[in-house]
C-alpha cells in the first residue's frame, strides 16, 4: 500500500488568490504588505477547514508545477503554486524538473521520486499508524528506523511548505511570517469511514487463496511454440515467476457513511499486532446487484477483490504461505486478520487465510458484455484439452455475435482470479476498414466505422487468452456489424385522456421526430426497414418491467383519425405516425391513471434483426364524474338548479322532476343519492324531505315526499322540501373500466324543486278592478280584469275559457273569497252567495253566446265609492294553492 508525501516549491511568504491558488511572495521589506497577504491565507486555510466542516474529503493531491493541487469530492480545488515577485503562479505539469519531491512506501521501504531509500516505513505499534517522516529546521527529511529512533536522512527536501499523506489524513504545513509552520489535517476517504463491515463469500471465515504453478505456453506443440510466442502481445509481462496467487473468493463489505466513495481506497489485511501480510491487497467495486441472502446493506455496498499477484520460486511460496501463522506456545496457530481500509480504519478481526495448490483451472464461460451473452462453454483451457484448434472449436458455443457501431464491447470471464491475460486481434484489413480501437486492459473492442451503411458487414476477431497454469488458447468469432442505427430521437410525453366511444380513443406520434434525429441515416432506414416486423412492447416508466397484454394496439399509420385500425401503413413513404388503439375493459386492468409508461417501438430488417428504437412515454387519464355533467344555463344559477315542474314528469299527481331536464349532458347510469349529512330545514337533510331513483338515466326523477307544512295555511300541500337547496351526490367507482381515484368520481350539485304557477302571481289588469254598486246579478270578473303569470312573467289566462280548458295545463281550479262581504260577495253561477271560497264560473255556450269563464262577484248597496280586496286562489296540479290579493274597487255615481 503506497503512501505519497508531496512537498512544494514556496520560497518566502505566501500569498493566496481569491480563487483559491496560493502564490507566493518575496518581497520581505514591505511588512504590510506581508501582513495582508499572511491575512488572505488564515482566510483560504479557514476555507479549507469549512470544507473539512461540512463532511468534504480529499479525494486527490497532484503535483503541479511548482506546488501541488488539492482536490474534494465536492469538485472543489486548492492549488498551492511557486509564485514570482508576489505575483500569482500559474499551474505546470506534475513533478516537473523535481519541482515536487515524491515520497512513497513500496515493499516496507521508503522511496524518493522512485529511487528506494534504505529507510524503512516504521508503524507505531499501539495503532498501527505510519511513522510520518518530517522536515527538520536544516530542510531535511527525518525517517526512523527499527526501533522508532529519529534518523536524519541525507536527503534534502525542495521547500519549506509541503504536505504530508499517511494513514488516511492530508497534514498541510504552511509557515506563517515568523517561519513557524501552520497545519491543517484534510482527510481522505478512508479516515471518513466509521464502520466497515465485511461478508466473506465462502462458507466460512478463512479466506482461501490459490497458487498456480506457471509454465507460459505449456499446450502449445513444441514446433510451434517459439513462433506463438513472438506473436503473443498481451498486456502481462511473461515472467521467470514461478507461481501466481489469487483468490476466487470475495468479501461483500458495508462502508459507513454511505457518502464514502471505497473505490479510491486500497484495502489490505492487519492482524492485531498491526503486521500487513505482503503481497494481499484488494481492490473495491460498487456492488449494484440485490442483496437476497443475510440482511440486506442498503447503500454503501461493495465487492472487494483480492488483486492477483505473483511469487518468483518456491521460497518465496513458502514465505508467502508462512506469514499467515504464527508460533503460539511452540505451535503453529492461524493469524486472524481484519479487513484494513488504507491502514485508517480497520473492521472487527474475523478472518484466517489459507493457501493451496488451485485444482481447478478453468475460468470459463467467456461473456461478451453481459453475463447472459457467453461466447464458450465450460471447456475453455484446463479441461484436458490441449490443441489450440481443438479446444476453440469445442468451447466456442456462439461463433458469430451481432454489436453496435461507436459503442465499446467488453470481454470478461467467470472467474478473473484464474485468468492471467486476455487480448483481442484482427487482421489489419479490417481493423482498417471498420476503423477498429482496441483497449487491451479491460479488453474491448470499438467499432469506429461503418464501411457500408446498407448491408451487413462481419470480421473476423481472435481472442487469445492465457490462465493462470500459462496455458494459451485462440478463440476466434465472427463480429457482425448490427443493423442499429443509433436514433437518439426523444418524444415528449403524452397524456391521453380515455374515452368511451372506441374510435376516438387512441393517441399517436409523429414519426418525423424519428426522420429528424436519424438525419443523414434516414435513407439508410428507409431501404432496410420491414414495417411488418415492427415490434411494440409496453413498459412501466423506468422500463424495467414489460407489460404484456396490455390491451393497446399499436401500429405504424399512414394518417391519425378516427377510427380503429383503418390506417396501417405498410410502405415506408407512408410510415408517418404510430398510433395506439386502446381497449378499455383490458388496458384498464394493466395500467394506472396518472402513472408514466413507455411504448418502446422497435424497427427491424425482413431478416428480423433491429435498426432502431424509439420510446414514447405516455400516460394516462379519465375525465372526473363532474366533467361529464353540463350543466342546463336556462335551468342553473351558479351550483343550484331552479327546477320547475313539468306535467309530463308526474304520475298520480306526485311533486317530481325529471333530472335530466337541469342538464344538457350527463352520464348514464351513474349512482344518485340525496344528502345525509347536511341538514336543509327543521334539522331534516335532503334525504328526509325527497326520493331519488338510484342511477342517474333519462327517466331518472327526484320527488317530493308528503311531509306537509300545516302551519301557513296559505301554503296548503306544500312538503316542507319544496323550494329548498336539496343536496344531490353523484358517484361512480370507475370510468370505462379505470378507476378513479381520489374526490374525481365525485359529483355534488343541488336543486329546488318549485311549481311555476306557485312561483307565480295574479293581479289586476289596470291594477284595480272596478265594479259598479247595487248590480243586482253580479260583476262578472274574467280575463280582461285579471291575468295570471308564470315564475317568469309569462302571461296567462286565469280563467278557463270552457270547463277544464285551461290556459296553463298546471293550474287544477282558480276560486275567489272576499276580504269585506259588507261591500261584496263572492257568488257561484246560480248566485248562492258563500263565506268560503267560491271556485270560478266555466265559460259555456258557443258562438254569439259563448260566455268566458269568470268570477261572480255581487257588490253591495253602498254610499260611498270603496276600495277592498279579493282573494284569488289558483290551484295548480300537484296541489299548491297560491292566493293573489286583487283590488276592487266598488264605484257609487
Amino acid at each position: 500500500m503506497n503512501k505519497k508525501f508531496l512537498s512544494a516549491i514556496l520560497f518566502g511568504a505566501l500569498m493566496v488568490s481569491s480563487t483559491g491558488t496560493f502564490v507566493s511572495c518575496k518581497d520581505y521589506d514591505d511588512i504590510d504588505r506581508i501582513d495582508n497577504t499572511l491575512n488572505d491565507l488564515k482566510s483560504q486555510l479557514a476555507a479549507l477547514q469549512t470544507e473539512v466542516s461540512n463532511g468534504n474529503w480529499v479525494t486527490e493531491l497532484t503535483d503541479v508545477e511548482g506546488g501541488f493541487k488539492v482536490t474534494f469530492n465536492n469538485g472543489k480545488t486548492y492549488t498551492i503554486v511557486n509564485g514570482k515577485d508576489g505575483a500569482q503562479g500559474e499551474p505546470g505539469t506534475q513533478g516537473k524538473d523535481g519541482n515536487g519531491t515524491t515520497v512513497e512506501v513500496k515493499d516496507g521501504y521508503w522511496y524518493i521520486n522512485g529511487e528506494k531509500t534504505e529507510y524503512v516505513a516504521v508503524t507505531k505499534d499501539d495503532l498501527g499508524k505510519v511513522k510520518v517522516p518530517f522536515i527538520n529546521e536544516a530542510g531535511m527529511w527525518v525517517f526512523y528506523d527499527k526501533d522508532g529512533n529519529e534518523v536524519v536522512s541525507e536527503y534534502k527536501a525542495l521547500g519549506a511548505t509541503y504536505a504530508v499523506e499517511a494513514n488516511g489524513i492530508f497534514t498541510l504545513y504552511v509557515p506563517n511570517e515568523k517561519g513557524e509552520m501552520q497545519t491543517i489535517e484534510l482527510p481522505t476517504a478512508a479516515s471518513m469511514i466509521s464502520a466497515l463491515t465485511p461478508d466473506l463469500s465462502g462458507e466460512d471465515d478463512v479466506l482461501n487463496i490459490q497458487y498456480f504453478t506457471f509454465l507460459p505456453f505449456q499446450n502449445v506443440a513444441a514446433d510451434k511454440k517459439d513462433a506463438y510466442k513472438k506473436a503473443w502481445e498481451g498486456t502481462k509481462a511473461i515472467t521467470a515467476d514461478k507461481y501466481i496467487v489469487s483468490s476466487d473468493e470475495y468479501m461483500d463489505v458495508r462502508v459507513d457513511p454511505v457518502s464514502v466513495d471505497a473505490k479510491t481506497i486500497p484495502f489490505g489485511l492487519v492482524d492485531s499486532q498491526n503486521n500487513i501480510p505482503s503481497k494481499v491487497d484488494f481492490t473495491a467495486s460498487e456492488n449494484k446487484g440485490l442483496i437476497t441472502t443475510r440482511a440486506a446493506y442498503g447503500n454503501g455496498l461493495y465487492l472487494v477483490d483480492m488483486n492477483q499477484t505473483t511469487l518468483k520460486d518456491k521460497d518465496a511460496l513458502t514465505a508467502f504461505t508462512n506469514q499467515f501463522t504464527a508460533k503460539v506456545n511452540g505451535l503453529d496457530e492461524n493469524r486472524v486478520y481484519a479487513l484494513n481500509a488504507n491502514k485508517s480504519f480497520r473492521s472487527d478481526y474475523l478472518y484466517t487465510v489459507k493457501v493451496e495448490a488451485a485444482t481447478e483451472f478453468a475460468f470459463a464461460p467467456i461473456y461478451l458484455n453481459s453475463d447472459e451473452n457467453a461466447i464458450t462453454n465450460d471447456k475453455v483451457i484446463g479441461d484436458g484439452l490441449d490443441v489450440i484448434a481443438t479446444t476453440a472449436t469445442d468451447a466456442t458455443i456462439n461463433k458469430t455475435v451481432v454489436v453496435n457501431a461507436g459503442e465499446p464491447n467488453t470481454l470478461f470471464v467467470e472467474d478473473a482470479s484464474r485468468l492471467y491475460d486476455m487480448w483481442l486481434s484482427a487482421p489489419t484489413e479490417y481493423v482498417n476498414e471498420f476503423g477498429l480501437v482496441f483497449d487491451q486492459t479491460v479488453p474491448s473492442f470499438t467499432i469506429t466505422k461503418n464501411p457500408d451503411k446498407i448491408t451487413a458487414a462481419n470480421f473476423p476477431l481472435t481472442i487469445h487468452v492465457m490462465d493462470n497454469q500459462g496455458k494459451v488458447q485462440d478463440i476466434e468469432l465472427t463480429v457482425k456489424l448490427s443493423e442499429s442505427i443509433d436514433t437518439p430521437a426523444e418524444y415528449t410525453l403524452i397524456e391521453h385522456v380515455i374515452r368511451s366511444d372506441a374510435k376516438k380513443n387512441y393517441f399517436s406520434a409523429n414519426l418525423d421526430i424519428m426522420k429528424t434525429a436519424l438525419g443523414d441515416k434516414l435513407d439508410s432506414w428507409k431501404i432496410k426497414v420491414d414495417l411488418t416486423q415492427t415490434v411494440i412492447a409496453f413498459y412501466n416508466e423506468n422500463q424495467t418491467a414489460e407489460i404484456t397484454g396490455a390491451g393497446i394496439t399499436g401500429y405504424v399509420a399512414s394518417k391519425v383519425e378516427d377510427g380503429v385500425s383503418n390506417n396501417v401503413a405498410t410502405a415506408v413513404a407512408n410510415a408517418n405516425f404510430m398510433k395506439f388503439d386502446i381497449t378499455n375493459n383490458i388496458a384498464s386492468q394493466k395500467f394506472e391513471i396518472g402513472k408514466n409508461y413507455n411504448a418502446v417501438v422497435t424497427f427491424k430488417t425482413n431478416k428480423d434483426e433491429k435498426i432502431n428504437s424509439i420510446v414514447i412515454p405516455f400516460k394516462f387519464s379519465i375525465p372526473t364524474l363532474a366533467s361529464m355533467f353540463e350543466k342546463e344555463p336556462a335551468v342553473f344559477k351558479g351550483d343550484v338548479a331552479y327546477a320547475y315542474m313539468n306535467i309530463a314528469d308526474q304520475t298520480t299527481g306526485e311533486s317530481a322532476y325529471k333530472l335530466e331536464r337541469a342538464f344538457v349532458k350527463y352520464p348514464n347510469d351513474v349512482t344518485i343519492a340525496l344528502d345525509d349529512k347536511t341538514a336543509v330545514v327543521d334539522d331534516k337533510t335532503s334525504d328526509k324531505l325527497a326520493v331519488l331513483d338510484l342511477k342517474f338515466t333519462k327517466t331518472a326523477k327526484i320527488t317530493l315526499t308528503e311531509n306537509v307544512d300545516s302551519k301557513d295555511g296559505d301554503r296548503n300541500g306544500l312538503e316542507l322540501g319544496y323550494g329548498k337547496e336539496l343536496i344531490v351526490n353523484a358517484s361512480d367507482t370507475d370510468f370505462e373500466g379505470w378507476e378513479y381515484t381520489g374526490d374525481d368520481g365525485k359529483y355534488t350539485f343541488k336543486i329546488k324543486v318549485m311549481s311555476p304557477i306557485y312561483e307565480g302571481s295574479v293581479s289586476a289588469i289596470n291594477s284595480v278592478v272596478e265594479i259598479p254598486a247595487t248590480s243586482v246579478d253580479g260583476y262578472k270578473v274574467g280575463n280582461k280584469d285579471i291575468q295570471g303569470k308564470t315564475y317568469n312573467d309569462i302571461a296567462y289566462k286565469v280563467l278557463q275559457d270552457l270547463a277544464g280548458d285551461w290556459t296553463r295545463p298546471e293550474i287544477s281550479k282558480v276560486a275567489a273569497k272576499t276580504d269585506n262581504k259588507r261591500v261584496v260577495n263572492i257568488a257561484d253561477k246560480d248566485g248562492k252567495i258563500s263565506e268560503d271560497w267560491v271556485e270560478a264560473v266555466a265559460g259555456e255556450g258557443t258562438g254569439k253566446n259563448f260566455v268566458e269563464g269568470y268570477i261572480n262577484v255581487k257588490p253591495e248597496n253602498i254610499e260611498n265609492t270603496t276600495e277592498i280586496q279579493i282573494n284569488v286562489k289558483v290551484t295548480d296540479v300537484w296541489d299548491y294553492a297560491k292566493v293573489n290579493p286583487i283590488k276592487v274597487k266598488v264605484i257609487v255615481k
